[in-house]
């Protein structure tokens, strides 16, 4: 699969053009009122919804390095027997790291298509990812990436950024799904029924399928930005802050990579 870095828009926010159709503009109108669209355990009559186990499970991937835990469709399944057809899963990455954008994910998995091997991106190797990022999007109903960059992480702070990219991967979907499905939040201003799902990209096939294509997408571009300042190592740590990074910053300072409000202690005084 071709490598697809997301153009940046005016606003700091930046979307791939991968899913069907384009991206929605626009900002979320208002507060999202979680009482009138949420699936609550009780609404879906299926205890599985809720309390899905992690399995573990044999389906030809073992060989790619990958952890037993495998996501499962149960929840997506129980919420299509209610009448929600396109189910979409959310998921991020990047929330921790001291450079590269916060990038979100959302994927519409086609029940008639399984994509053996799909789990938490965590428990994967570099290799195991971009392989099933490669079957997701080719299988998939729909998926969209966003994110949110360094500058509008420091302007908003990282939980808003995140969940304003959360919202633009969703809302560039066409046609729209019926429900989402989110890992650990719920989303301001989403206009669908939505659920937060604690753990999701473990218990969930469609939260850890955007794990994996969110992952993918971000190691690509923090590769790009190594390739363009080969200086801070972002290829091997990926913006985290490993002990190689941080002595990074303390020769060179912040790059414009960087997030000017994640400030190790032991380096503010020396960067300020």
């Amino acid at each position: 699969m071709k490598s697809r870095v997301a153009p940046r828009s005016r606003d700091g926010y930046a979307e791939a053009a991968v899913g069907r159709g384009q991206a929605r503009g626009g900002s979320p109108p208002g507060v999202f009122d979680p009482s009138r669209t949420t699936l609550s355990a009780t609404e879906a009559g299926d205890a599985s919804a809720v309390e899905c186990s992690e399995t573990f499970a044999t389906d030809g991937y073992e060989n790619w390095g990958m952890a037993r835990p495998v996501a499962r469709r149960t929840i997506e399944n129980a919420v299509r027997r209610l009448g929600f057809a396109r189910v979409a899963g959310v998921d991020e990455v990047g929330r921790g790291c001291l450079a590269g954008p916060v990038v979100t994910a959302a994927v519409i998995l086609d029940p008639a298509r399984h994509v053996p091997g799909v789990r938490d991106s965590k428990l994967l190797t570099p290799a195991a990812r971009e392989r099933l990022c490669a079957d997701i999007v080719d299988a998939a109903a729909g998926w969209r990436v966003a994110w949110a960059a360094p500058d509008v992480i420091d302007r908003l702070n990282i939980h808003n950024a995140t969940l304003r990219a959360m919202w633009e991967a969703v809302m560039a979907l066409v046609p729209l799904p019926d429900f989402v499905l989110v890992d650990g939040f719920r989303i301001p201003g989403l206009e669908v029924p939505q659920r937060r799902v604690v753990g999701g990209d473990r218990r969930c096939a469609a939260i850890a399928a955007a794990s994996i294509v969110a992952k993918v997408t971000r190691d690509r571009h923090m590769r790009a930005l190594h390739d363009r300042d080969p200086r801070y190592g972002f290829d091997r740590h990926k913006g985290y802050a490993t002990a190689a990074h941080l002595g990074a910053v303390g020769r060179h300072g912040y790059s414009a990579a960087h997030r000017r409000s994640f400030r190790p202690r032991s380096w503010v005084d020396r960067l300020n």
